[in-house]
Formats: structure tokens, sequence, C-alpha cells
């Protein structure tokens, strides 16, 4: 069976996440200082200060972009390094929007100093060059989306969880009407601590300074194979075009795991911030099949069991 690290974007990060891991984990806490040392050197910013220091609750939305973008980076890498020395590698990484570019790193395409440092300018550049924006979950077939005119019209489809979950994007000054006609058809949604409408027209303002970005870089071809949920392979030709298109293009988590799983049964491993992945997978795998899916880190620590479910699969 094929183990498959899975790597999240924006949306699922709050204060206080990973702190389990960071108190019972000497691996995953060493490694996260040493990161933490390395962001401050680079920019002045300590995110284990900002995340467990500044006494912010799980609840208040963590929706700095620069500092959100950071954080996520730092904490699966961390994770991912836990995981590693327990013994747990990874045959393929299945990454989703800006997981993508943590999942870089792990197939050592670019130097983890040189990644932090381009993250936070890479929050920098959306902050700075397009226009506040949001992003919702709806729990409904995307047949809602293109049979109502109103959000077709004032929102983009950014992307499909599975069959009866699926993302939007638009504008911050839509969101009321948005909320009012999800609530007036009987939708539950969840609105996602972004300020900026990923996977839509509504960053494209961006897309020059983003290209600026990327394109001064020299990626190395990837050690572990990467599949974006954007649907492309990362491979040898990893450019700024594809870097582009895993935070503008459609993302569909429900076809890029049916794809994998043509291949045989496989082991989910999400490294994410609160095991959304994970859980996107319960709705996605045969009750009666072979594989699995095991979130790492997950609000209030209710993740950390699954480690020695895995370290004993691994074993065995």
């Amino acid at each position: 069976m094929s183990t498959v690290f899975m790597f999240s974007g924006q949306g699922s990060q709050y204060y206080q996440m990973g702190q389990d891991l960071y108190q019972q984990e000497p691996a995953f806490r060493d490694y996260f200082e040493h990161l933490d040392s390395l962001i401050r050197r680079i920019a002045g910013i300590s995110v284990i200060e900002n995340l467990y220091h500044s006494n912010k609750s799980i609840a208040e939305p963590l929706d700095d972009l620069v500092l959100s973008s950071l954080a996520i980076c730092m904490l699966q890498l961390a994770t991912v390094k836990m995981l590693r020395d327990k013994g747990v590698e990874p045959d393929k990484l299945l990454s989703s929007s800006f997981g993508t570019f943590v999942a870089m790193v792990v197939a050592n395409c670019i130097d983890e100093e040189e990644a932090l440092g381009i993250f936070y300018e890479h929050g920098c550049v959306f902050r700075r060059h397009s226009e506040p924006g949001a992003m919702l979950v709806v729990l409904s077939a995307e047949d809602l989306y293109y049979g109502n005119a109103f959000l077709s019209s004032q929102s983009e489809l950014a992307g499909v969880n599975f069959d009866s979950s699926f993302v939007i994007s638009f504008p911050e000054k839509n969101t009321a009407e948005i909320k009012n006609t999800l609530k007036s058809l009987g939708c539950a949604y969840q609105l996602m601590p972004i300020p900026r409408a990923f996977h839509s027209p509504w960053i494209d303002d961006a897309k020059k300074a983003f290209f600026n970005l990327y394109s001064a870089l020299s990626f190395r071809e990837p050690s572990i194979p990467i599949t974006c949920t954007s649907g492309q392979d990362i491979d040898a030709g990893l450019n700024a075009q594809m870097l582009w298109q895993a935070v503008r293009g459609p993302m569909n988590f429900d076809k890029t795991v049916r794809e994998l799983e043509k291949c045989g049964p496989h082991q989910y491993i999400d490294v994410g911030s609160a095991g959304t992945l994970a859980t996107f997978l319960k709705y996605i795998l045969p009750s009666d099949g072979l594989s699995e899916g095991f979130p790492i880190n997950t609000p209030y620590g209710r993740g950390i069991e699954n480690l020695d479910r895995i370290t004993f699969k691994v074993r065995s």
C-alpha cells in the first residue's frame, strides 16, 4: 500500500494549531522552532509567538494572509519531519492550493530557508496586489452553483471537495448577498478565514507580481511525485505558470483522489492544520475499500492518536 502525504492550503488554519504536537513531540517542536528562527531572521516575525502566546483562542479567525501562509508552511513541514523521524516516508504527495508550495519543499524542489522567504513575500504579493475577497464552503452538490444565476454570476466555483461540498470565491463586497442567497436556498455554508478570493479572477491583479517572484527561482526536479488538485503533476518542468495554476485554477479534490485510487489502495496522511482533507476522504473512499485517511493535526488534539496507528502499520 502506497503512502500519500496530503498538504492543504489556506482556510483551515487557526490559532493554537499544532500545539499538542509542539508540547508532546520533540521532533515536531525542535523543527518548528528551527523554522521559526529562520523566519524571525528573514522577516522579523515569530510564528510561535503569534500562534501560541498571543492570547488568541481557536475560535478567533487567523486571517492575516502573511502570518497564515507562514504558519501553514511551518506546521506542515514540522509534521512531515516528525513522521519521517518515526520511519514514515511518503511515496506520493497530494497537494491542494498553497499546500503545493509546501509539498515542493518536502520533494526537495526548493530549500526550506529560501522557501520561507518566498512564502513571506507570497503572502505580501496577494495582500498588496489583489482586492479583498472571500471564500466559502457550501454543503451541497456543485449543481446548485450552476443552477443559481446569482451565485454563478457573482462568484467563482473555486473547488469541489466531494460530491456534496464545494467552494466558491468572490469579492468581499458580495459576502452579505451570497450568504443571504444560500440561506434562502436552505444550504449550510461556512465562511473561511481567507481575505482574498483565491482560485478566481479576483486575484488576477497579483499575477504579474507573482510571476516576478517565482520566475527568478530555479527549481529542482521533485524527488517525490507531486499531484496537485488543480489537475496537474508537478514535475521537472516546474515553473511560475504551473505554480500560478495551483492558486488560480479550480481545485478538485474529489476527482484527484478518485484518479489516485485507480492505481491501488493508499494510506493517506493529512499533514495539514485541521485534518480537513482526511475528513473529505470519508465521503470519497468506499467504506469497504482498503484505503484509509489519517488526520494528524486537528483542533483540540484529536488526531494525535493516529501517530501510533500509522507507525504500527508502517512497521508491520
